[in-house]
């Protein structure tokens, strides 16, 4: 796996792998299940609240919407 996120704003060097979540928890340990990881960034995650409001409202509307198509 490549890196994907240094372990802190300022180090240069990376301590993600990405995919331990999904691994570890995802479908492989529910049958008849798929997997999907969202990641943000600290902005999102930790600074804006404003900007974290927005895109987990926009989430949830998309996935309740995709559900929504599902069931029809």
């Amino acid at each position: 796996m490549n890196p994907i996120a240094p372990g802190h704003p300022r180090r240069r060097e990376y301590v993600l792998t990405g995919g331990y979540i999904t691994q570890a928890y995802g479908s492989s340990k529910i049958s008849e299940s798929k997997t999907m990881q969202i990641e943000f960034s600290d902005r999102i995650r930790i600074l804006d609240k404003k900007l974290r409001k927005i895109v987990i409202q926009t989430l949830a509307e998309i996935i309740v919407n995709e559900y929504k198509q599902i069931r029809l």
